[in-house]
């Protein structure tokens, strides 16, 4: 599930707020949204300017948190300052690359701090809010260099591709499937699929261990999943090169601590025989380590069915095209012949 403090409030043009997506929608209306807004004093007609946090309860109630960040004589020096705001926040954003509402959180806590409504303290720690729902913008002490960024650039361009792959033992003896990241060196990004299956190199990485084929074509959904969304949000590893990324992945698959990843070269006939699974990949019993959520440790871990599992099970071979074959003395072997 991704981490809340990677949820973004986007900028939402006709509503004139950044509102969270992620937290979704009541009766047409975001559970998560901040707007600037404004309070007039009776007593001395100054008008109060805050940043506030809207939020929808369970019961549909709004609760609002509100951030004060200057005073000002009317409403059209409230409007002027929210838009000098908006305006410094842009350029802030491009410049140092961090997330858009991100920089108009920090402008106006400086503009708090100096107006001394809020202690300096606040500059120091990330984010601003402290009530509703936690996202990237919930106050908490800064614990990393790294911060919600704007856009990803990669020190390289990289072309790779996961594939499943039935392994054995140094004896033969079947393991299992495995999840490989085939990494060609010689290609980028933007190469076509043609040249990508025209290519004579690659190197390959044992990325995940699986039980079985429907596992391992399910977990690399999953990793695709991942490296197009959650990881492009994460400040550490969005502007790591793919293959470290994944790479990590490895690592942190297995048991063993001092674990480095293993790099296979492939050339050739040895690549086409892998890819088109011709040769099983040989691995040391030692070194496999099959994840323990399978969908068959899923189904039992939520109590499902075993009709539902043979449900969900049949929909997903037919998915991903897996055809797992019966037992030699299954009588579903001959269900053909008796008809």
């Amino acid at each position: 599930m991704k981490d809340f403090t990677l949820f973004r409030a986007l900028f939402n043009e006709e509503r004139d707020s950044y509102v969270v997506e992620e937290y979704g929608e009541m009766s047409g209306e975001p559970a998560v949204e901040y707007t600037f807004t404004s309070i007039q004093d009776d007593e001395d007609d100054l008008i109060t300017a805050m940043l506030a946090k809207w939020v929808l309860d369970e019961e549909g109630e709004t609760v609002v948190e509100r951030v004060p960040f200057g005073e000002y004589p009317t409403e059209a020096a409230f409007n002027d300052a929210v838009a000098a705001i908006r305006q410094e926040a842009q350029q802030y954003a491009i410049n140092e690359n961090l997330d858009a509402f991100l920089a108009v959180v920090d402008i106006v806590k400086q503009w708090a701090v100096v107006a001394q409504l809020l202690d300096e303290e606040v500059l120091w720690a990330e984010g601003l809010f402290e009530d509703g729902p936690e996202d990237a913008y919930t106050l908490r002490e800064m614990a990393y260099d790294t911060r919600l960024h704007d856009h990803v650039e990669r020190p390289t361009d990289e072309c790779w591709r996961l594939h499943a792959a039935r392994v054995v033992d140094p004896a033969r003896e079947a393991l299992g499937w495995a999840v490989f990241l085939v990494y060609y060196p010689e290609l980028t990004s933007e190469s076509e699929q043609e040249q990508i299956e025209q290519a004579d190199y690659a190197r390959i990485l044992d990325v995940d261990h699986c039980v079985n084929e429907l596992d391992a074509r399910y977990a690399i959904d999953q990793l695709y999943g991942y490296m197009e969304n959650e990881r492009m949000e994460d400040p550490e590893l969005a502007y790591e090169d793919d293959t470290m990324v994944l790479e990590l992945i490895s690592e942190g698959k297995r048991q063993d601590g001092d674990y480095l990843p293993d790099w296979r070269e492939l050339h050739e006939d040895e690549l086409l025989a892998f890819l088109n699974g011709s040769i099983p990949v040989v691995i040391e019993r030692k070194d496999w380590y099959p994840r323990e959520d399978s969908l068959s440790a899923f189904a039992r871990k939520t109590q499902m069915s075993t009709h539902w599992e043979d449900q969900l099970r049949s929909s997903l071979m037919t998915q991903y095209g897996v055809q797992e074959p019966f037992e030699e003395d299954s009588p579903w072997n001959r269900i053909d012949l008796d008809l």
